[in-house]
């Protein structure tokens, strides 16, 4: 049983009719490095579901200027590493509605303040040349802690560059708890706070990407620093590697795949669509001061699978927990396949037998596909899941569990027992 979170942001007032607040900007981030067709599709399918997108317009990385790097700008006493993703204009202008840029800082090492406000410039001016209006622009940065200050400082001639466009900048929980960080606020217009994160070390009682409770209360503490925020929430699912001693060694979502060394232990880390579905409907009805809006991260493309499906996303959106609707079927007359098929909104985890039935007559030959086991007594098949991990179905997927092979056509009867 789920437990339930209270997120009691606010008190209501005395003496004051209750006011019902506007609903809160839905806006989700487009983080691909390649926009293929896929990507612009979905672009312009989020013009009916969304309030705007944050498109990944550059990443940028510092490199000490003995070692240059491919592609790199020299700079001072760094070399950067600048890639832009070909962003599809077209899409862009049919989602119809205005976006964010976002510059991506990789490293703990701030690039020097010149190159960037010259990039930034240039990404507007791109935006503005393509007639596609730019509602903001997000810098995402992973600070170290002790650096806050340090970016506080950068971040000033940045925002003379990207005025008078608001700047937001992503931030991080740990953040809450130092002073530096309140003085930074002073040179944005407002941030996202990110609640979600992969773990660091893997450790006997697993970390999760997502945990309500921890979220409600990072959230409250954000809310009580004054200043106009959002939230970041995920939409992913993650491959974490760590080394035989627990450590960190990289991620996987969708796209190029890590190659992990030897020894390399890989636990996955998912969003949990009915756990952000009470969240983000939470956030809505006992909304904290100050909160302008959701960031979902990231926006569904097609066939990612890494990342919801855009039935689940749009569920969610809806402020309600996506439907869940798993079915097994049968294919064929003498040899007939089994497979289960998800036609819900919420992606299930195959943990589920499935029971083939039929009224006389016996099976030549019965076959399991690998992960999976046959049971037979009587007029009965079962097929059981044996291998872990579960493997993921998302909304309007398949998968084929095995074979029966019968001397005739025989009628059967296929179901999924609770």
């Amino acid at each position: 049983m789920r437990s339930l979170v209270c997120l009691a942001f606010l008190l209501p007032g005395c003496g004051h009719p209750a006011r019902t607040p506007p609903p809160l900007t839905q806006q989700a981030y487009v983080w691909q490095r390649d926009w293929t067709p896929e990507v612009s599709a979905s672009v312009q399918k989020a013009n009916a579901h969304l309030d705007g997108l944050v498109l990944l317009s550059a990443q940028i990385r510092a490199f000490p200027s003995p070692h240059p790097q491919p592609s790199t700008a020299s700079a001072g006493h760094v070399s950067l590493d600048i890639r832009r993703p070909k962003l599809d204009w077209d899409a862009l202008r049919s989602f119809g509605k205005p976006v964010a840029l976002a510059l991506r800082i990789d490293g703990q090492t701030l690039p020097p303040t010149q190159p960037v406000t010259e990039l930034i410039r240039n990404l507007l001016q791109t935006a503005t040349d393509h007639s596609v209006t730019v509602s903001h622009f997000q810098i995402d940065y992973d600070c170290p802690e002790a650096a806050l200050a340090v970016y506080r400082a950068w971040l000033r001639p940045v925002r003379s560059a990207v005025a008078p466009l608001p700047l937001r900048v992503t931030a991080l929980p740990a953040w809450l708890k130092r002073s530096d960080f309140v003085g930074l606020l002073t040179e944005v217009d407002g941030f996202v706070i990110q609640v979600h994160s992969v773990p660091t070390r893997l450790e006997r009682e697993q970390a999760a990407l997502f945990d309500p409770e921890r979220a409600a209360r990072w959230v409250k503490q954000t809310a009580q620093l004054g200043h106009p925020f959002s939230v970041a929430l995920p939409t992913y699912t993650a491959l974490v590697g760590f080394d035989p001693q627990g450590r960190y060694l990289g991620m996987a979502l969708d796209g190029i795949q890590p190659s992990w060394p030897a020894g390399t232990r890989i636990s996955e880390f998912g969003a949990d669509a009915e756990d952000l579905a009470r969240f983000a409907k939470q956030l809505q009805t006992n909304r904290p001061a100050g909160l302008e809006g959701v960031f979902w991260y990231r926006l569904p493309v097609g066939s990612g699978q890494r990342n919801w499906r855009w039935p689940t996303f749009e569920a969610v959106l809806q402020g309600r927990v996506p439907t869940h609707r798993l079915e097994a079927r049968t294919n064929g007359a003498g040899l007939v396949d089994i497979s289960l098929h998800n036609t819900g909104e919420a992606e299930e985890r195959l943990q589920s037998s499935v029971c083939v039935r039929w009224q006389t007559g016996a099976p030549l030959a019965v076959e399991a596909l690998p992960g999976w086991t046959t049971f037979q007594s009587g007029h009965e098949i079962r097929f059981t899941r044996t291998a872990l991990p579960l493997p993921r179905l998302l909304p309007g997927g398949q998968r084929a569990i095995g074979w029966i092979r019968f001397p005739n056509n025989t009628p059967l009867h296929v179901e999924i027992p609770h």
